[in-house]
């Protein structure tokens, strides 16, 4: 009698919990009936993520033997990014700052280029 090992997939991925919003189903899904088809995952996943969303209740999904490794990202966080993204509270914004916020997202474009 034969004993087959398992197989294990990677998923890399920015979007998992304990991040909420829809972008976090594909991957807790997939993880979570995987096994079933004789596969265990490993995640690789960010222990910092910007995003405004967070929902604990997906980890419930997460089978016990998941592999999960968390890497720190140097992307600011959400609050700054809404920040530069906002034209302020209705004011007219000064020069100087319209030009400084320019000169942030011209810079977080370059350094932080998103996957999608």
């Amino acid at each position: 009698m034969s004993t087959s090992r398992r197989k294990r997939v990677l998923f890399i991925s920015y979007l998992f919990p304990p991040v909420g919003g829809v972008g976090v189903q594909r991957v807790t899904k997939f993880v979570k009936y995987l096994p079933e088809f004789g596969w265990d995952s490993s995640v690789l996943t960010v222990s910092n993520p910007s995003v405004p969303l967070h929902d604990e209740s997906y980890h419930k999904d997460i089978p016990a033997n998941t592999i999960i490794r968390r890497a720190k990202t140097y992307e600011p966080g959400y609050a700054v990014k809404q920040a530069v993204a906002s034209n302020g509270s209705g004011k007219q914004s000064s020069g100087l700052m319209s030009w400084a916020k320019g000169i942030v997202k011209r810079v977080g474009n370059f350094v932080l280029q998103p996957d999608a």
